[in-house]
C-alpha cells in the first residue's frame, strides 16, 4: 500500500513538473456570420487540428497548451473562408476571444 501511494505521489509530481511553464490559453471563437463554419487550428502541438463546427452567430471554445520548448508559438486558425494567426508566448493572456467574419 505504501509503494502504491509513493508511486501515485511520484506520478503526480512528474505531471506537475511536465506542465509547469507550458502556456495554456482558453480560446473562444465567435461567429459573426449567419453560416456554420468548420474551425481548424494549426500550432506546434498539433498540425491542423479540427476543432468543430462554429454555429451561426454562436461560439466555440477550445483549450490550447504549448510546450515551453515551442515558445514562441505561431498559431494559425481557419473558419470557412476566414483565417487569422496569433503568437503564443509565456506572457500571453490566459483567455483569447477571436471574432470570425467580415
Amino acid at each position: 500500500m505504501v509503494v502504491v501511494r509513493r508511486l501515485a505521489v511520484c506520478a503526480l509530481c512528474v505531471c506537475v513538473l511536465a506542465t509547469a511553464g507550458c502556456p495554456r490559453v482558453h480560446l473562444t471563437f465567435v461567429n459573426r456570420t449567419g453560416e456554420p463554419l468548420d474551425v481548424h487550428l494549426t500550432s506546434p502541438a498539433h498540425s491542423r487540428e479540427y476543432l468543430g463546427v462554429l454555429s451561426p452567430m454562436g461560439s466555440l471554445e477550445h483549450g490550447l497548451s504549448i510546450g515551453s520548448a515551442d515558445i514562441p508559438a505561431d498559431c494559425v486558425w481557419s473558419a470557412g473562408p476566414y483565417t487569422g494567426r496569433f503568437l503564443l508566448e509565456k506572457d500571453t493572456a490566459k483567455e483569447m476571444r477571436i471574432g470570425v467574419g467580415p
